[in-house]
C-alpha cells in the first residue's frame, strides 16, 4: 500500500494597511514585541483606543500588517493570519522640522523574519509619511538590539544617537500630573488654560 501524497501548501504574503477587524491581531502583535524586547514595561494599549486612534473621529495612528494567506494546490486560502506589523502616529509639526512621525513599532513574528516583510513594511510606512507631508520619522531602537540596528542602517535611516550626539528625553504621565499640579513659583506668574 502506497503512502499518501503529504498536502502541499504555500504560502504568500500580504502588506497592507489595517482595518477596524484586525485590531485583536494587532494586540497580540503589540505583546509578542513587548515579550521579544524583554521589556519590563508592557503594553497599556487596549483594543478601546486602538479603535479611537487609528479609526475614530479623528485618527491618529497608522498601521499596517503583514497577512499570511496559506493556499492549498487548487489556490484556495487556508487559513489568513498577521505575522507582522507597524504602526506610526500621524504627525505632529515642529517648529524645526516640519511635519514629523514616529514609528511605534515595528515586529515580525520570529517564524517569518528573513523573507523581506521588515522592509515592505518600512515603505509602507515611508510612503504614507510622504503622503502626508512628513519630512522626518522618528523611532526608538534598543542599543543592544544590533539586528534592528543592522536592519535600519541598511535602509538608510540616520542613527542620530551617534551623528548629532542627542539624548532622548521623556515626560510620564506621572511626572507630568506632578509637575503640573504644583503651584506657580516665579515672579507671580498665573498660567491660564
Amino acid at each position: 500500500m502506497m503512502a499518501a501524497k503529504p498536502e502541499t501548501i504555500q504560502a504568500s504574503y500580504v502588506v497592507r494597511r489595517g482595518r477596524r477587524e484586525d485590531c485583536d491581531e494587532l494586540l497580540r502583535l503589540i505583546w509578542e514585541l513587548a515579550d521579544h524586547e524583554g521589556t519590563l514595561q508592557k503594553p497599556t494599549i487596549t483594543k478601546e483606543i486602538l479603535l479611537e486612534d487609528a479609526f475614530g473621529e479623528r485618527p491618529n495612528l497608522h498601521f499596517f500588517v503583514v497577512e499570511l494567506k496559506g493556499l492549498e494546490d487548487n489556490g484556495d486560502i487556508r487559513g489568513k493570519m498577521c505575522v507582522g506589523f507597524a504602526a506610526m502616529n500621524g504627525f505632529v509639526t515642529d517648529i524645526f522640522l516640519g511635519r514629523h512621525s514616529k514609528l511605534c513599532g515595528l515586529y515580525i513574528d520570529e517564524g517569518h523574519r528573513g523573507n523581506g516583510l521588515g522592509r515592505a513594511l518600512m515603505k509602507a510606512v515611508c510612503k504614507t509619511c510622504l503622503d502626508l507631508g512628513v519630512a522626518s520619522l522618528d523611532f526608538d531602537v534598543r542599543m543592544n538590539n544590533q539586528r534592528a540596528r543592522h536592519f535600519y542602517s541598511s535602509l538608510g535611516v540616520t542613527n542620530n544617537t551617534e551623528t548629532k550626539g542627542w539624548e532622548y528625553w521623556q515626560f510620564r504621565d506621572t511626572n507630568m500630573k506632578k509637575f503640573s499640579s504644583e503651584p506657580e513659583c516665579l515672579n507671580g506668574v498665573n498660567t491660564q488654560l
